[in-house]
């Protein structure tokens, strides 16, 4: 049974494989969106297609997500494909074109370009307990959502993928793939690197991992108690300082931007 206890912190304490990556999408996908680059620009609505291309392939140069390098014969170069979903409102009334970039997972070999793939999600148990928390002592709770997840984690192996379509290269006769620098959609790591991200960055803000969900992440300042956990790209913060729900709400919006 939970009491209430005048020093809140120590009361707090004491209490508490894939080819298409088609689920990264936020906007739903039907039978009517192409299922080709070449569909796409052909289709009715082409230039917003193209736009949207456009978009994402400007949105994961600013990011870093890859760079441009010549081709070796000694490199396992993954293929990749663009997965188009309209944004819709009011049931089906479309507001936007989205497109994404997916690279082709299912190809990656063991030992060349991925190791370990596991990643470990957030307890139940951990959920139901941060909520009870939240609501028997009036905490302020957030929910985020970090929309750009996966383009903001660090790779440590190398790999390679083709250009896609859609893309320009310099025409000089040489051959060109993209090294990726982070986890594009559709690796098997991907989930992987994005958790091993986000744990240093909690850690850097001062956040200890729990012993018992490595999910769940604690950063007492003084009689502060701050509480958070992450579900891949989602999460939940809570606290009793509002200065801590604050820096946190800043730090997942500079992330995702």
């Amino acid at each position: 049974m939970l009491t209430r206890s005048n020093d809140f912190g120590e009361d707090m304490v004491e209490q508490s494989e894939c080819c298409l990556f088609t689920s990264a999408f936020t906007a739903s996908s039907s039978s009517t969106c192409p299922k080709t680059l070449e569909e796409a620009f052909r289709s009715p609505k082409g230039e917003k297609w193209k736009a949207a291309v456009n978009k994402e392939l400007q949105a994961l140069a600013d990011l870093n997500v890859f760079r441009l390098v010549k081709r070796t014969p000694d490199m396992h170069v993954l293929k990749n494909r663009w997965v188009f979903a309209e944004k819709t409102e009011d049931g089906n009334k479309v507001i936007e074109e989205r497109a994404r970039l997916v690279v082709k997972g299912c190809f990656q070999q063991y030992g060349i370009d991925y190791q370990e793939t596991f990643s470990p999600t957030v307890k139940l148990q951990s959920v139901k307990i941060l909520l009870t928390l939240a609501a028997y002592y009036d905490l302020e709770l957030i929910q985020f959502d970090v929309g750009t997840a996966f383009l903001n984690a660090e790779l440590n192996e190398q790999i390679y993928m083709e250009v896609p379509e859609g893309m320009e290269v310099p025409n000089d006769g040489e051959e060109y793939v993209l090294q990726l620098l982070k986890a594009l959609y559709g690796l098997k790591q991907a989930n992987r690197a994005w958790n091993k991200t986000v744990t240093a960055d909690f850690e850097s803000q001062k956040y200890e991992a729990s012993p018992f969900d490595p999910c769940v992440f604690i950063k007492r300042k003084g009689d502060k108690l701050t509480l958070a956990f992450i579900h891949v790209d989602d999460g939940m913060v809570t606290s009793n300082g509002p200065d801590e729900i604050k820096q946190h709400t800043q730090y997942c919006n500079q992330t995702t931007n």
